[in-house]
């Protein structure tokens, strides 16, 4: 996704998308919603439910979205705060949403800009590093914090003793784009240390 990203002209369509791309100030946000009663009219077509199953189906699928959202991103996909763009689909077309969805994106707003285009640049490099690291099997349950800006990645966090900052370091080290590495590492004894699920490590 972040590599996808550095393309720019890029649509995603999908339930995280606004919070994978934090901070990004041309990024345009858009969420589609409706009313209830045009939103269970919808299912029962497509789904060939009656009134009360597709109201089930819809609040399961609710629910299932906002407990991944909160624990992905610790934000609520329904809070407008989120977004530059909402529209109503009971009240317009899928090719007027389009239409206007497609206007905004060209606006001067919008436009990639020297500072979005390194923000872009540095947040893909965190994700390509934070992806890196959890290819060793010593540090997936291991919380390290990583910050990349302008070729320099800040690495900080708490490693059990089978791990040391070099084994780190060196992982990062061949990684394209990081050109200096900052690192700030406790290391504790194994007994100590527990994972994010409360797992003794």
């Amino acid at each position: 996704m972040s590599e996808a990203a550095l393309a720019e002209k890029l649509v995603y369509l999908g339930h995280v998308g606004h919070g994978l791309l934090p901070g990004i100030r041309h990024v345009l946000r858009v969420l589609l919603t409706a009313p209830m009663e045009y939103r269970i009219e919808q299912v029962c077509k497509r789904r060939g439910l009656d009134a009360k199953a597709a109201r089930r189906f819809i609040d399961h699928v609710e629910k299932a979205r906002t407990r991944r959202l909160m624990a992905l991103f610790d934000s609520d996909w329904r809070d407008p705060g989120q977004y530059a763009l909402i529209l109503n689909m009971a009240q317009m077309s899928s090719v007027a949403a389009e239409n206007m969805i497609a206007h905004a994106a060209n606006l001067m707003d919008y436009q990639p800009t020297a500072e979005s285009r390194q923000a872009l640049g540095d947040w893909a490099l965190t994700a390509k590093v934070q992806a890196h690291l959890l290819t060793d099997p010593r540090l997936r349950d291991v919380n390290v914090s990583v910050q990349a800006k302008q070729g320099e990645v800040t690495l900080a966090g708490l490693l059990p003793q089978a791990v040391t900052e070099y084994d780190v370091r060196h992982l990062v080290e061949g990684i394209p784009g990081v050109k200096n590495i900052m690192s700030d590492f406790v290391s504790i004894p194994s007994r100590g240390l527990r994972s994010a699920s409360g797992r003794q490590l």
